[in-house]
């Protein structure tokens, strides 16, 4: 089911909301571009084209934050994926499957501040999105948790190994770990890869 769809199945709930469809990411941005553009919340369809690739989404929901972001997603997207666009700053990812009117109240939410998940998708601590490790952050942490040593990490991402340093410095920061194998252990704990 498309997103304009979805969008107007749930249309009695949000009926004081102005809607606006954009059908590509380009046109999206150029909205958002226009100045004194007043967009409280923005409603991502996951499945996009554009932003269906890998870490496509993921950095494309940080540009956009501040603004709150809702994402539609397959019911089979995995609990890491999603909560890598919560970390990116998603206000809310929602199973394309989610009842028009759940999901008409939970736009609704959203667009008044509030944090909503629906579905399978579990909340994260409020730490983990004030904190939020960045998409080249989250893969060095990857390493890390594999027990990569910075030279292997730097090799595989084909970056210098003082880069690798520097987000492991970062890191280490945000997640108020001791060290980096500390910040494995509070990664893992926490979920934050998949």
């Amino acid at each position: 089911m498309g997103i304009r769809k979805i969008v107007e199945d749930a249309s009695e709930a949000i009926a004081d909301l102005v809607l606006e469809f954009v059908t590509d990411r380009k046109s999206l941005e150029r909205r958002l571009a226009v100045e004194g553009a007043e967009v409280d919340a923005v409603l991502l369809d996951a499945g996009l084209p554009s932003l269906s690739s890998g870490d496509a989404l993921p950095l494309f929901i940080e540009k956009l934050v501040p603004r709150r972001i809702a994402v539609l997603v397959a019911r089979e997207t995995g609990q890491g994926y999603a909560r890598r666009l919560a970390l990116a700053g998603a206000s809310g990812i929602f199973p394309k499957d989610t009842s028009p009117e759940t999901l008409g109240h939970a736009l609704k939410a959203i667009s008044n501040e509030n944090t909503i998940w629906i579905g399978r998708i579990d909340p994260l601590p409020r730490t983990d999105r004030r904190d939020r490790l960045s998409e080249r952050e989250l893969q060095v942490l990857v390493g890390i948790c594999d027990g990569l040593q910075n030279k292997e990490i730097a090799h595989g991402f084909d970056i210098q190994e003082v880069t690798v340093k520097m987000h492991v410095r970062s890191i280490i920061r945000k997640l108020g770990a001791k060290n980096r194998t500390h910040a494995a252990m509070i990664a893992m704990d926490r979920g934050l890869i998949g």
